[in-house]
C-alpha cells in the first residue's frame, strides 16, 4: 500500500513543523482495517534501507533496476519514500528507490508512503 502524503499527514504528528496537522493517514489506514488489519506503520530507515536492491559493484548509489527495491516487496514508486525515523524538529529521513540513496528532507514535502505492520 502507498500514497502521497506530507510526513506530518502521514504520522499524524503535530510537533514542530507539523503544529496544526490534524489529519492521520495511518489512522485512515487502521481504522478501516486495511487488509484485515489495525497495526500498521510507518516502517524505520534501517527497514527501508533492508528492501533496496543490490547496489551496483563499485559504487556506493544506484542499483541495477528501477525501481531500487526488491522485487518480493511488490511494485513502487521511482521516488522518494518517507521512513519513521525523524532526523530533526522539521525533517524526517526518506529513502530514494529511484536511485537507491538517503536522505533527511522537510516534514511538510509531499512524499511516497508506505506502510509496514507492527512486529509481534
Amino acid at each position: 500500500m502507498s500514497a502521497t502524503r506530507a510526513w506530518c499527514q502521514a504520522s499524524g504528528s503535530t510537533s514542530g513543523a507539523c503544529s496544526g496537522n490534524s489529519t492521520s493517514w495511518l489512522s485512515q489506514v487502521n481504522g478501516e482495517g486495511f487488509a484485515t488489519h489495525r497495526d500498521w506503520r510507518l516502517p524505520t530507515l534501517a527497514e527501508l534501507e533492508s528492501i533496496l536492491a543490490t547496489k551496483r559493484p563499485g559504487t556506493s548509489l544506484g542499483c541495477e533496476q528501477h525501481p531500487c527495491i526488491d522485487a518480493f516487496f511488490g511494485p513502487s514508486g521511482l521516488a522518494s519514500y518517507w521512513s519513521a525515523t525523524e532526523d530533526t524538529g522539521d525533517t524526517a529521513w526518506v529513502v530514494s528507490f529511484f536511485v537507491g540513496s538517503t536522505g533527511a528532507l522537510d516534514k511538510r514535502h509531499s512524499l511516497l508512503v508506505r506502510a509496514v505492520r507492527h512486529r509481534p
